[in-house]
């Protein structure tokens, strides 16, 4: 190539095979046209005009057409071989980013989606920004995946734009951001996800004390059980109870310790069946954390008339004793 014209001509020859490969699926050609595309631009003898045109084969490659005819084949059911797709995502730059959100809510088989949602997990690490705009596509099952993509990629500095989907209109999607939040574990999710406990939906609020379990920190604990200690969480449903004292399990320390042994030797006359539920609850988290100190007491309770009580004793010395 010599002239202006000849650079062009060679340009849309290299974009046209490009896009009849992507159609047919051959990634590996689309690989071999990039690779030679890049040793030219890595080349420093080539003149700076040939490189400025072959730049433009990297954009077409990134470009809502190509990314809408690899969504198209992905769709088709054909499988790509892991090796070759990653890759062919190495050549692709953050500006295929948004195409991927595009497509992503409308491709129709779950393979797709999911190849699609690998690429943007390595994509989405050159440019945070650009993916978190996804967060406010319209459809839900975007949104949920943006988020599950941001998890996923672990920066820290996706927290400041998860925060803001807390409130999504839809369910599904604030479960999604919430154990996001908890596995990302940075101090700024701890007053999202203790605003979360007060939840009038009883899945959000479940899901924000998993979360904190998943944060682990002193802190997360600190809110679980300010929480657990409320007089009003005792009129909560078992369920939701029994899965509040399950993840302070986690920590298995001194204080959780002394926490679950209070409760399970408290006793009351007034309200004794809800107290003999966050008995049960300590019963069964002591015996998740395997702790003998638990043993006397359990022994004690586990002929106890309260049927809920004696079956979570009978389980937790069961569990403590023989590792079961």
């Amino acid at each position: 190539a010599e002239t202006k014209g000849d650079y062009e001509d060679g340009v849309h020859f290299l974009n046209d095979s490009i896009e009849f490969s992507i159609k047919h699926g051959d990634l590996g050609t689309v690989i071999e046209i990039m690779k030679s595309t890049r040793k030219v631009l890595d080349d420093q003898s080539a003149p700076g005009e040939v490189k400025k045109y072959l730049n433009l084969v990297f954009s077409f490659l990134s470009s809502d057409a190509s990314i809408k005819l690899l969504g198209e084949f992905l769709d088709s059911g054909v499988e790509i071989e892991e090796k070759i797709m990653n890759e062919f995502v190495n050549y692709l730059d953050k500006n295929a980013i948004q195409p991927f959100i595009t497509i992503l809510g409308e491709l129709k088989t779950i393979p797709a989606r999911k190849n699609v949602i690998n690429i943007l997990i390595a994509l989405g690490k050159k440019d945070i920004q650009s993916l978190a705009k996804g967060l406010y596509d319209s459809r839900w099952y975007v949104v949920r995946n943006i988020i599950y993509i941001l998890g996923k990629i672990g920066d820290k500095k996706a927290v400041d734009h998860l925060v803001k989907t807390v409130n999504h209109s839809d369910l599904r999607v604030r479960k999604e951001v919430i154990k996001a939040l908890g596995e990302l574990g940075t101090q700024g999710v701890l007053q999202t996800l203790k605003e979360c406990l007060d939840d009038p939906d009883v899945q959000i609020r479940t899901a924000a004390a998993r979360a904190l379990g998943s944060v682990k920190s002193a802190a997360a604990k600190s809110i679980i059980l300010h929480k657990v200690s409320d007089g009003n969480f005792m009129k909560s449903d078992f369920t939701e109870k029994k899965e509040f004292y399950e993840v302070l399990s986690r920590w298995k320390d001194a204080d959780i310790v002394e926490f679950m042994m209070k409760v399970l030797k408290k006793k009351t006359f007034f309200k004794r069946a809800l107290n003999d539920e966050n008995r049960a609850c300590a019963a069964y988290c002591l015996g998740l954390m395997g702790n003998k100190e638990a043993l006397p007491v359990l022994y004690k309770i586990r002929d106890t008339n309260n049927k809920l009580l004696r079956e979570y004793a009978y389980t937790a010395i069961k569990r403590i004793e023989y590792g079961q």
